[in-house]
């Protein structure tokens, strides 16, 4: 009885399908002069709506000819094609698609590289990287023993447009030529002469101590010199306080400074410089102020400048984004006049500081050097600066970035009056030493860039990974630490030499390559305010807002997410991770990518078992088409995408998902109404993008990922404990903070790697303390449920149904009371919100009419064998049915 009483509670409505505007499709051809058809590699081609600003879609062609589905009607359409990042052709409106639209661009260009020293002589060993201005490499070539490479054929440029050529002898030392002019169907050569010695005659070197060379009387002095492989190639003993080194190749040089104070005493390690070495040098070289182990903090402090309302904002947000998935802290620099009317971006950066990793920097008012002001002025752009900060987040800025990196002797002094406790410029304007302890004023300027910015065109150009670690490593062994400077430029698309607000998903992925490099070297990332070794842990900043002015109800339960689940795709790891959670009983979900999925029997079987074996509940859901961001399309883009991916899953797995995971966190109004369509009913993107929580609009709810895989498995400097103590410590923290946690694991995380490469084999370490996790959480009590779950028990949660009713309940159902004395408490909890039913339900202007085996179910509710959420859902029901009839 009771069975059959709750299948009729919890049976499901039928779903509504959605209706799709018409629309057309686009064959497009794209052949070069000689009309033959282009190899699709390499070509993307950009679609604008009715006007040459109105981006509509880009498309990465993976074929030629390749057609383009979905294009709304009662719109002409502009195409655009980009070969090797070369703009190469762009049609007219077209408003007719009736047949085939050929494209017509350049043929290839042909280019080899004779790269030679300075005298003339080749370089053989070396390698020419051929880049296009958004950092896209197209050409690796090595030189043989001529100095030359092979011939490559790419795209040819065209007036406006070039290429440029970056030569590295060891990837320590690279040259760049530019500009690489290419011209239609030619072959050319490209002679290099670089500005390199093939032998650097000499450096020399000076000791220095107390602004001075050092004598005989400051002890016996010797100087080692190892190249960049690590390998001593020579030494020097110290004459009058100089040293001497002669024909070097042009390389990296680590000079290590021995100081005896007589010959009966042991060399020790005085002082050590890096310098990267194309010519005749001389180097002076000072004492370390500390011993090398007590001076070095072994910390790496990134920093991104000129954060602002509206400038590039999805590069500013994509940035913090990647610092935060990495669980790696950031320093921005915010510039005060310019903050605070971009809602998006303002409640990125506080969804952020929420945790211990986002550091705000005064970035001055207006960006203008500070040194052009007088006293006063520049008083006032402080203290007006760190009160706008104030008033926006609410805490005041403790670290200064200067703009342009410039200040001058009267700055510090009213920095330090503000508040100010730590300074970042830049080498270029701040010189050592520089204290890392024992001080109540800190200087740590940047060593490392991302880009550099050209004074002729104005644009960025993007610093060469290797190039940037080693100025990261040069630091450390000269200062002690390393800051690494950011711009949001270099982290966006460029057009016609236009900065556009997309974000350059290669700046990114290399953003993040470095990211992982320094922790991989062993430094801990840390913000600008915690290079110094006696900083005191940053604490979680308070943010206010409506949450915090809420009680939060918690359901002290987890849900755990696999994102972006495919075919193929590190299948060996997919596989691993569901077998993890099946072994360890506990609930999952995952989302997955409708257009890669069904063919690979491996990820397909793992999932199939998985969900036949009923050992736990797993939950599929739907991560749209392709990982692509869907907010860069309609909403009838949008629906086809999610529908498709439905259909996909419901024909495989037998499975209707209810859940979105939004490719890259990103949805609009418009994702909202095309997976309201679908008839989905929970979104999970993540708080740095969705800071709904558990509520919403459209009838859709709202649960974003609060941690990722990095947050729980790696070892945390700021929270005490072993990694599943501070993973406990995390979740229980969510559980104040938002009322539920939910933790998105990424495949790679659980990947071994080659090179910084995911490959697919499983990384034990990583599934070990994934093992730990689970366990911690089942012997602290933690609930862990599907996604889908974690709206239900919160709003279980969440019901405070007085006392009488119940009473009035048991009574109901023993006959102690009448239908009408039962149907108060219903109409009271519909009057209240609990009960929550449409203007359209049944009613009656009878007296109320309850079926009696009802009262079976309200018997079992007053003993507690129904909850409260099953017996208010099961009343809902019975009410919108017509079952129950109220007045």
């Amino acid at each position: 009885m009771r069975l059959l009483l709750l299948l009729l509670i919890f049976s499901i409505g039928i779903a509504m399908l959605p209706a799709y505007a018409q629309s057309n499709s686009a064959v497009i051809q794209i052949k070069n002069f000689e009309f033959e058809m282009s190899d699709p590699y390499g070509i993307t081609v950009f679609v604008y709506q009715d006007t040459a600003t109105n981006l509509y879609r880009t498309i990465p062609l993976t074929e030629n000819p390749q057609t383009i589905s979905s294009l709304p009607s009662n719109h002409g359409y502009i195409f655009k094609v980009v070969k090797n990042g070369i703009d190469s052709a762009t049609t007219p409106l077209i408003k007719s698609f009736d047949s085939p639209i050929e494209i017509l661009i350049p043929n290839d260009g042909g280019m080899k590289f004779k790269i030679k020293y300075k005298d003339g002589s080749p370089i053989s060993g070396a390698k020419v990287v051929v880049k296009s201005l958004d950092n896209t490499a197209w050409v690796t070539a090595n030189t043989d023993s001529k100095g030359e490479t092979g011939r490559y054929w790419i795209q040819s440029t065209t007036s406006d447009s070039f290429y440029y050529a970056e030569v590295l002898i060891n990837d320590k030392v690279s040259y760049v030529y530019s500009p690489v002019k290419t011209q239609s169907g030619l072959p050319q050569d490209f002679n290099i002469v670089t500005p390199w010695p093939k032998l650097i005659d000499k450096v020399d070197v000076n000791i220095i101590k107390d602004n001075r060379k050092v004598g005989t009387y400051d002890g016996i002095f010797l100087v080692e010199l190892y190249d960049s492989k690590k390998t001593k190639i020579a030494q020097s003993n110290v004459n009058k306080g100089s040293a001497l080194f002669t024909l070097l190749p042009v390389d990296q040089y680590d000079f290590k400074v021995f100081h005896k104070q007589n010959q009966s005493s042991t060399f020790e390690l005085w002082s050590v410089h890096r310098a990267t070495l194309t010519s005749n040098a001389v180097i002076n070289i000072e004492q370390l102020s500390q011993s090398p182990s007590a001076k070095n903090c072994k910390c790496v402090a990134f920093r991104l400048d000129d954060v602002q309302d509206y400038f590039l904002s999805a590069s500013q947000k994509a940035v913090i984004q990647t610092f935060s998935t990495k669980s790696a802290p950031l320093t921005i620099g915010v510039i005060g006049g310019l903050i605070g009317s971009d809602g998006e971006l303002v409640n990125v950066i506080k969804n952020n500081l929420e945790n211990s990793r986002l550091e705000i920097a005064s970035h001055s008012w207006n960006n203008s050097p500070i040194t052009v002001f007088d006293n006063e002025k520049q008083q006032k752009i402080i203290k007006d600066t760190n009160q706008k900060i104030f008033d926006t987040f609410g805490i005041t800025p403790s670290v200064f970035i200067p703009p342009e990196n410039v200040f001058d002797k009267n700055t510090i002094p009213l920095l330090k009056s503000n508040g100010i406790t730590h300074l970042s410029s830049s080498f270029n304007y701040d010189s050592p030493p520089f204290q890392l302890s024992n001080s109540t004023f800190y200087r740590f300027p940047q060593a490392a860039q991302t880009a550099i910015l050209d004074s002729t065109s104005n644009l960025w150009i993007v610093e060469n990974r290797t190039k940037i670690f080693s100025d990261i490593e040069s630091s450390m062994l000269s200062n002690g630490f390393a800051v690494v400077m950011m711009h949001p430029p270099e982290f966006s698309q460029r057009e016609l030499g236009v900065y556009k607000n997309v974000v350059n998903q290669n700046s990114i992925k290399e953003l993040e390559l470095l990211i992982d490099q320094v922790q991989a070297a062993g430094y801990t990332i840390v913000p600008i305010g915690q290079i110094n070794l006696d900083a005191k842990p940053m604490l979680p900043k308070p943010i206010l807002n409506e949450k915090n002015s809420t009680e939060i109800i918690s359901c002290n339960c987890v849900a755990i997410r696999i994102d972006n689940v495919q075919d193929f795709w590190l299948n060996q790891v997919q596989k691993e991770l569901l077998n993890t959670f099946e072994n360890k009983k506990t609930d999952v979900t995952v989302g997955i990518l409708g257009k890669f999925f069904g063919d690979d029997p491996i990820t397909v079987q793992a999932i199939n078992s998985t969900l036949n074996n009923k050992k736990i509940n797993l939950d599929v859901a739907n991560s749209g088409w392709e990982f692509i961001d869907h907010t860069k399309f309609g909403v009838e883009e949008q629906t086809s995408s999610i529908k498709k991916t439905n259909d996909k899953i419901n024909s495989i797995l037998k499975k209707k998902p209810s859940v979105f995971i939004p490719p890259l966190g990103s949805f609009n109004e418009n994702t909202l109404s095309a997976v309201n369509s679908n008839n989905l009913k929970l979104v999970s993107s993540n708080l740095q993008l969705d800071n709904l929580l558990h509520s919403g609009s459209k009838n859709i709810v709202h649960v974003p990922s609060t941690l990722s895989a990095s947050d729980i498995l790696n070892d945390d400097p700021f929270v005490s404990g072993t990694i599943k103590e501070q993973a406990i410590h995390k979740i229980n923290s969510n559980f104040e903070k938002y009322g539920y946690s939910v933790i998105s694991l990424q495949v790679p995380d659980f990947a071994l790697k080659e090179d910084q490469i995911s490959i697919n084999q499983i990384d034990a370490d990583k599934f070990s303390k994934l093992s730990q996790v689970l366990d911690a959480l089942k012997e602290n009590d933690v609930d862990v449920v599907t996604l889908n779950s974690v709206s239900r028990v919160l709003w279980e949660k969440s019901l405070d149904i007085p006392s009488w009713v119940k009473n009035n309940a048991e009574w109901w159902s023993e006959g102690t009371i009448d239908d009408n004395d039962f149907v108060g408490g219903i109409e009271y909890m519909i009057k209240t919100g609990i009960i929550k039913i449409p203007n359209t339900a049944p009613s009656s202007e009878s007296n109320s009419v309850i079926p009696s085996w009802i009262k079976n179910n309200a018997g079992w509710w007053s003993d507690g064998l129904v909850s409260d959420g099953e017996f208010v859902l099961g009343l809902e029901y019975l009410i919108k049915t017509g079952i129950i009839r109220v007045s």
